[in-house]
């Protein structure tokens, strides 16, 4: 099979993005639009006919090149328009350049889980499929999930989609979390900006936010839309609505609109156990997938970059 490596004004993004939309492994990370939000300059490794491809997200630091997992990209790796079978899949990996001198990718869950070569962990993520009716899908809710959310209805707080971009953005601004303030880190915030902007124009994004009886956003949810799937983006909250529950009852406000259809709502994570006892007690299902890493660095420069 013969690779070749593309730096970012040469790569066809028509064709690269037509590759995405018909991928079997295909997701929202992996379009060019996205990565030119998170990963500016990203390069790539295709095959002669755009079918099989693998974005590389680079970055530079200590003057040297290195590949990293961009901000909201749980899944990228390996992208292909037919079943790949694993000894192609590892070709890319043989393939990425020597100027990478540290590697770090979050694969998607249809690459291989082990790569010759380099250190591999194994992740977690949970996905809910909606296709079944309201009442089938909450009959799998936990008992602590199913309480939280009674606990939204007698508060009378609504769910519905949020119009206004100007009062996401301020939530996420005065948003407390851990998460939050990675988001709004250097140059994160610029990026996640960017890509909120682009996901909007596009209409592959949706943000459905949790009222309270004056009418005030008190918690909200950035999900991304693509490949028959709905991404747990950005999930952004107040102490008030923390206080009320209020991401239990939004998320199951977001279900019964959506359940009944050939879908799935995405929970992209967690390794967290807190997190995972929360997605999986909507019903969703556990899934896995790979982070591949290589050190190559030199002397100090590797022991910096260890972890």
């Amino acid at each position: 099979m013969q690779i070749y490596h593309l730096k970012h004004k040469d790569i066809d993004k028509s064709r690269w993005d037509t590759t995405i939309t018909r991928s079997i492994n295909g997701n929202i990370y992996g379009y060019s639009w996205y990565l030119d939000a998170v990963s500016p300059d990203w390069e790539a490794l295709i095959n002669l006919d755009y079918s099989i491809v693998l974005p590389l997200t680079k970055a530079r630091k200590y003057g040297f090149s290195y590949l990293c997992r961009p901000v909201l990209s749980q899944q990228l790796g390996v992208f292909s328009t037919e079943m790949i079978k694993d000894s192609e899949a590892l070709e890319y990996f043989k393939a990425l350049p020597n100027q990478f001198k540290l590697i770090e990718i979050c694969l998607n869950k249809y690459n291989p889980l082990l790569v010759p070569g380099f250190s591999c962990s194994q992740h977690t993520s949970y996905e809910l499929d909606l296709i079944g009716e309201y009442s089938s899908i909450r009959s799998q809710y936990s008992q602590n999930n199913r309480r939280n959310i009674n606990k939204t209805r007698d508060q009378l707080l609504i769910f519905k989609p949020v119009p206004d971009l100007e009062a996401f953005s301020n939530l996420l601004a005065n948003d407390s979390s851990d998460g939050a303030a990675i988001l709004l880190k250097g140059n994160n915030q610029i990026r996640f900006n960017n890509l909120l902007n682009e996901m909007l124009k596009r209409k592959t994004g949706i943000i459905w936010g949790a009222y309270n009886t004056d009418n005030t956003l008190i918690a909200a949810i950035l999900f991304g839309v693509s490949h028959q799937k709905f991404y747990y983006l950005v999930p952004v909250n107040t102490q008030s609505g923390r206080d009320s529950r209020a991401l239990f009852g939004l998320i199951d406000a977001f279900i019964q609109q959506y359940c009944g259809n050939s879908l799935i709502l995405d929970f992209e994570g967690s390794d967290i156990p807190g997190l995972a006892r929360f997605y999986a007690g909507f019903g969703a299902q556990k899934t896995s997938y790979s982070f591949i890493r290589k050190n190559t660095l030199p002397w100090p420069v590797s022991v910096l970059k260890k972890s």
